[in-house]
């Protein structure tokens, strides 16, 4: 009975349908790739020497690389651009070779060497070469006149983009500046994705879009602009270990930092260049490999910026920790801020105030071993001076010069004893009220370094 109950009450569960059938999307991914045609695939590196010594052979012995043989004319895109290693683009460059070239693919009768001179011209996009402008009038003149299937996707492309302009790249990135569609779609409608994507068409377009970028910031209209730069620069797939899309690092942090060093930008820039730099490139107070060659002038800027939430950082960890002057503290050490004349800050903090600081700091900050859990030490340099200042009835110790006991600064672990060591000043902080700790500290840096307070 409990059976025949329990199966009268039974009903099947919903069947589920995707909302595209599996195979259909299947079909749609491989239709998408016939119709953008073969011959993106190059040879195996091996192949890319006897291709480029037969048609050097052809040049040498008639004149022409038509006397080359149809296995290394149908692969020659492979070589023109980007062979010899050492002098990339010599048959390219030949004059009357991109004409040669040209009569030789009128008459064939399939697209793959058109499909992969396209590829190899947008992968590599030799602009510099003399005979660049021939490479580009062929390709529109072979596109324009082809009524072959496999070519309409790249048709529609050079129509809608400008792909094969004279200003190609100026086209994509004032396109990607404008429309509001994501770029990584628009990017996938141009056909530059896979290695195109990351290609040096591609790149001539991201460094337009960085230059643009750079010159809104200035009037306080790049908003949508930088996002959309934030999109293309990222790397392409979710398990890259490359720090951006291109290795341009050294061009995107100038070109993001020194509006900044130059002249007044808004400061709603600041945070979200900031937090795309550290995210992308790292901090350039701990690592190098995302900021050589980076001007200092501009790591200046956000070593500035970092000072800065360093400082801030301390403050509401001293607020969140109850020490008790910290109001006067973030006052006096505030000043010597906004002068700009903190030049490094790094913040050590203990068992307690590490806790509080996981929860509601983005920021680095080093671990502070040895002393009470609701302790901090706010590290800085002014001038040639190093200053340790503790909370919760620590001192402010002071070091005229590094030696090999003065603290170092973007430790991850500081022991308790290395940050009181043996200063060139210690002061209490007592007189608060008074500024009777403020003006001795002040006196002292003034002596020591010429810099006055406030």
């Amino acid at each position: 009975m409990a059976l025949r109950n329990a199966l009268l009450g039974w009903s099947p569960p919903p069947f589920r349908c995707p909302a595209t059938p599996v195979a259909m999307g299947r079909a749609e991914r491989e239709v998408a790739k016939k119709l953008q045609g073969g011959g993106s695939t190059p040879p195996k590196p091996f192949e890319l020497e006897e291709i480029y010594r037969e048609l050097s052979r052809a040049l040498d012995s008639h004149g022409t690389v038509r006397a080359a043989g149809r296995r290394a004319l149908r692969l020659a895109p492979w070589v023109l651009f980007s062979y010899p290693t050492n002098r990339p683009g010599y048959l390219a460059a030949m004059p009357g070779v991109a004409q040669e070239y040209a009569a030789w693919l009128a008459p064939q009768s399939t697209c793959r060497p058109l499909l992969a001179l396209l590829h190899a011209l947008l992968l590599h996009y030799p602009r510099t070469l003399a005979t660049f402008t021939d490479w580009l009038a062929l390709l529109n003149e072979r596109l324009a006149s082809s009524d072959s299937p496999k070519l309409h996707l790249w048709q529609a492309r050079r129509r809608d983009f400008g792909l094969l302009a004279n200003d190609g790249p100026e086209r994509v990135w004032r396109r990607l500046a404008a429309d509001a569609a994501p770029v990584s779609e628009l990017l996938d409608a141009m056909g530059l994705n896979g290695d195109l994507g990351t290609g040096r068409f591609a790149e001539q377009a991201f460094l337009g879009l960085l230059a643009h970028v750079a010159r809104m910031m200035d009037d306080g209209r790049a908003d949508a602009p930088l996002e959309r730069l934030f999109a293309f620069a990222a790397p392409i797939g979710t398990g890259s270990e490359e720090l951006l899309r291109f290795p341009l690092a050294r061009e995107v942090a100038e070109g993001l930092l020194m509006p900044f060093a130059r002249r007044r930008v808004p400061l709603s820039y600041k945070d979200r260049v900031r937090d795309f730099l550290l995210k992308r490139l790292g901090d350039p107070r701990m690592v190098s490999r995302g900021w050589q060659g980076v001007p200092e002038e501009a790591k200046a800027v956000i070593k500035g910026w970092l000072v800065e939430n360093s400082l801030e950082d301390f403050f509401r960890i001293l607020t969140a920790t109850a020490d008790p002057i910290w109001t006067y503290r973030r006052d006096f050490w505030r000043t010597y801020l906004q002068k700009g004349v903190i030049t490094e800050a790094w913040v050590a903090l203990g068992s307690k105030a590490r806790s509080l600081a996981k929860r509601a700091f983005d920021g680095e900050y080093g671990e502070l071993v040895g002393a009470l859990g609701t302790q901090s030490v706010l590290l800085m340099r002014i001038g040639g001076l190093t200053i340790a200042e503790w909370s919760h009835s620590g001192a402010c110790r002071i070091w005229l010069t590094p030696t090999g006991v003065t603290p170092d600064f973007y430790k991850l672990t500081y022991g308790a004893a290395s940050l009181r060591g043996t200063p060139d000043e210690k002061i209490i902080h007592n007189g608060s009220e008074r500024y009777r700790w403020q003006n001795r500290v002040a006196r002292y840096i003034r002596n020591s370094t010429g810099i006055t307070w406030p």
